[in-house]
């Protein structure tokens, strides 16, 4: 008679695994138990949501299927820590079925049961934290830009005020004049100016006024 896959995992499965299943499936956070060759022996209904992945697919599988080489060195590092101290906390990603990428925060801790270890991990869906720093992230760079172009104006709008005459250097600076040639020419105007004020005459006056 042949040996399943699922006969398999009831006699690999611990008596203390088979106990606390009621309990970790009730949990609001995704749970896994492995052993020490990081086949998946019990995932709860919440990671099945997480991943999108059937039981059937995760149980007893190589988990590394679902990840890019990179991403499963990462994890091994992780997991190898995780039996060598005991526990272990890290931010990683799950594997959505279809492709993407869940954020997540990973708690791992390792039980020892009959001379053999066992590794549960819990993952707490960071997704809105992480989208609600992104949108931080790139309102602050646009207001980085922003304050970038006002500073820009404002220096261009420094430089060329300074290069800019006066009303009184415009009406100096007469081409082809050095500058005691503008003086004399300033007080020529300014004399005329006096002459003519409102009410008199600069010429001869006319005789019939003459002779009042």
């Amino acid at each position: 008679m042949s040996v399943t896959t699922g006969d398999s995992i009831k006699m690999e499965k611990p008596e203390w695994l088979s106990q606390m299943e009621a309990v970790l499936e009730v949990l609001n956070e995704g749970v896994i138990v492995a052993n020490e060759r990081l086949q998946i022996l019990f995932a709860n209904t919440r990671f099945l949501e997480m991943t999108g992945i059937s039981r059937e697919e995760l149980i007893y599988f190589d988990p590394s299927q679902f990840y890019s080489s990179q991403e499963w060195d990462f994890l091994s590092r992780q997991t190898d820590a995780s039996f060598r101290i005991g526990r272990n906390r890290y931010n990683f990603v799950l594997p959505r079925k279809g492709g993407g990428r869940l954020p997540v925060i990973v708690s791992t801790r390792t039980i020892q049961n009959s001379g053999a270890k066992f590794r549960i991990a819990t993952f707490t869906d960071i997704s809105e934290q992480v989208r609600a720093e992104e949108e931080l992230r790139t309102a602050n760079v646009k207001l980085q830009n922003r304050q970038m172009e006002i500073e820009e104006d404002l220096r261009l709008a420094a430089r060329v005020q300074t290069r800019r005459p006066s009303p009184e250097q415009s009406r100096t600076q007469i081409p082809g004049l050095g500058h005691h040639e503008r003086r004399r020419l300033l007080s020529s105007r300014a004399f005329h100016r006096r002459r003519l004020r409102p009410g008199k005459f600069a010429g001869p006056r006319p005789p019939q006024l003459a002779r009042l």
